[in-house]
């Protein structure tokens, strides 16, 4: 059995249907244009039952650059006959499985049974209580096979012609494993969407309010983890959205920041009105932007008891590069940049926000850190309790479990006071 991927352990599954021996591995660099190949083998079959400008479009959304974006955007294995790539699999920061495809020539010799199930233990790992699919017709029953059901349906044009594309889901909660309710909060005249864990003790818990990064996503695994951590810890968890700022409705313009703020601020509220949450226990957690989110938020809340930054995004203004000719480009996105959003970035005083916060804060640094260098970081939280994990990135790719281990040690050691017997 093979060893880790990127230095973990994750033990390949080898498969031996007529000679044809796979191993199941992460996506390294170079693997795109196999991956490319693969999907393209496919395509006469989609172009058969679909019709061709929807093979068209499938090939044009897995262009070489896409198919290495999707690879630092997601969970992305490949299926390997020796060094040969036949089949891949990913599961998007959201629970969305896709890019399942076989070498045509492979096919039906289990290899697509194998692959799916791979994005599924990764979902499981990171918390998720079901996964979901956008699937075409002609795969609509390989997936129901693997325990999907059709929960709705999308409808979208591909050249002159409508396609229907199947909404599917499976649930793969285990039973007696706390489930992720959905809540709502009011934030600026509008309904925020939220993730909310309760612990099993439903008497005087705390509480954690969790900021995904710009453009991130609450379900993302750092953050699914660290969920999950603190919740069988005894913690409430509460993961939301930023409006115009996550990766599920990413927006067209950049948000100003002050939106942001007072979204948490209001998630705060909700937090410490939760029934059974003891009001006088609420802690921020973020990730990169969402950790500057926090520290502005926490400079004018006194009752905020810690923060927990995980890489902590640059000041602010050090993203005025990224304002040239009124559009921002972020993560493979454009948005257009309005005056009142440019002067929002600017303008944050987060020097201020850090002085106010150093003694209730906990840095969480990567590195290498591409987004955040590492000593950058170190100059701007000097004096602070700060945590480096090395060999991982921004991400924490690969070393979540000890990114959350780090978090909820300082803050049941430092904050947290036991409750007397």
């Amino acid at each position: 059995m093979a060893k880790g991927i990127e230095g973990r352990c994750f033990q390949a599954q080898v498969l031996n249907r007529e000679s044809v021996l796979v191993r199941i591995r992460k996506f390294s660099n170079g693997d795109e244009r196999a991956c490319r190949r693969v999907i393209e083998s496919n395509c006469e079959a989609v172009a058969q039952q679909c019709g061709k400008a929807v093979a068209d479009d499938l090939m044009e959304c897995n262009s070489l650059r896409r198919l290495r974006e999707k690879s630092r955007e997601s969970f992305f294995v490949v299926a390997a006959d020796g060094p040969r790539v036949i089949g891949m699999s990913r599961l998007e920061p959201n629970g969305v499985v896709g890019n399942v495809y076989v070498l045509h020539s492979k096919q039906r010799r289990g290899i697509g049974s194998a692959i799916i199930h791979r994005p599924e233990n990764e979902a499981k790992q990171q918390g998720l209580n079901a996964i979901g699919a956008g699937v075409l017709s002609n795969a609509q029953n390989f997936y129901e096979k693997h325990g999907f059901r059709k929960s709705g349906k999308n409808v979208v044009r591909a050249g002159n012609k409508t396609i229907a594309i199947a909404k599917m889901t499976k649930c793969i909660a285990r039973e007696g494993v706390q489930k992720t309710a959905t809540a709502f909060f009011k934030s600026h005249d509008r309904r925020i969407r939220a993730l909310v864990d309760l612990p099993k003790e439903r008497k005087c818990f705390p509480v954690l309010v969790l900021c995904h990064g710009f453009l991130g996503h609450p379900k993302q695994k750092l953050l699914a983890i660290v969920a999950k951590r603190f919740c069988q810890a005894g913690f409430a968890v509460i993961r939301f959205f930023f409006t115009n700022a996550n990766a599920e409705k990413p927006g067209k313009n950049v948000p100003p920041v002050h939106w942001h703020e007072q979204e948490l601020r209001d998630a705060l509220a909700f937090a410490r009105n939760l029934q059974g949450a003891d009001a006088k226990r609420v802690f921020l957690a973020g990730h990169s932007y969402g950790a500057n989110v926090c520290l502005l938020v926490a400079r004018d809340d006194p009752h905020i008891k810690a923060l927990v930054l995980f890489a902590p995004g640059r000041e602010l203004k050090e993203y005025a590069h990224l304002f040239e000719n009124g559009v921002m480009k972020l993560f493979g996105k454009a948005l257009v940049v309005t005056n009142r959003a440019r002067r929002d970035w600017l303008e944050a005083d987060l020097d201020y926000a850090v002085h106010k916060s150093r003694r209730k804060t906990f840095v969480v640094a990567a590195n290498p850190d591409d987004f955040v260098p590492l000593p950058s970081l170190q100059k701007r939280f000097a004096g602070f309790e700060t945590r480096v994990l090395k060999g991982t990135d921004h991400f924490f790719n690969g070393s979540e479990e000890k990114a959350a281990a780090e978090a909820l040690l300082f803050l049941e050691k430092k904050v947290c006071a036991k409750k007397s017997k």
